[in-house]
């Protein structure tokens, strides 16, 4: 699996793939759109990430106050992952390993997010009363 940073301009020349991706994941989240994320990404306030070789997949970071400094946290992750549920748990967690290293790059103390996938990683989790997860994990 590879993960690389995309530069803001390079999300604008694919945002028609890209938007596509990101959609549903976006529609989770109350008050975000589209237009919005894409604002973001260019505004440099959403960081993205393209990930490929073995995947198809895009994510959008921020950082924020965390609980014991500053965090990076996961707003939206879409695409997918080829292969059966033992290559998808492999590859979650190179991609959980290349987030905490650029959460690490960037001096952040923790990763924070949501979602089900994370669980299985070794990441703090509490249920969201709304439902759902959130998840934390103190990079050392």
């Amino acid at each position: 699996m590879q993960v690389e940073i995309m530069e803001p301009e390079a999300v604008r020349a694919d945002w028609g793939r890209i938007g596509v991706l990101l959609a549903p994941a976006i529609r989770q989240h109350p008050g975000a759109t589209i237009a919005g994320v894409l604002k973001a990404i260019l505004d440099g306030e959403l960081l993205c990430l393209k990930v490929s070789d073995g995947a198809d997949g895009i994510v959008c970071l921020s950082r924020c106050d965390g609980e014991t400094g500053t965090a990076l946290y996961v707003n939206y992750v879409a695409g997918s992952i080829e292969g059966g549920p033992k290559a998808r748990y492999r590859a979650i967690r190179q991609f959980a390993e290349a987030i905490e290293a650029e959460a690490r790059r960037l001096g952040c103390t923790e990763v924070q997010g949501g979602g089900r996938a994370w669980k299985a990683l070794g990441w703090d989790v509490s249920d969201r009363e709304g439902g759902g997860y959130s998840l934390r994990k103190v990079l050392t």
